[in-house]
């Protein structure tokens, strides 16, 4: 998807216990309109399925970083 930068990998180890989830995965958006345009698209809805068919139990958050 233009605009945005994606990071992933897998979750090795938590502070105390086991982790809360096996694999993280990040995408950054080069400004609020990227997300905007990016999430209206086959390709951002296609990343959620995706992450079901792996066998990941998964969490989606949105957070603005400054």
């Amino acid at each position: 998807m233009p605009g945005v930068t994606f990071r992933h990998g897998k979750v090795f180890a938590a502070p105390f216990g086991e982790p809360a989830f096996k694999y993280y995965a990040e995408m950054e958006f080069s400004r609020m309109d990227a997300f905007r345009a990016a999430s209206k698209t086959p390709e951002f809805a296609a990343t959620g399925k995706d992450s079901q068919e792996m066998g990941y139990r998964s969490q989606v958050h949105f957070a603005e970083v400054e």
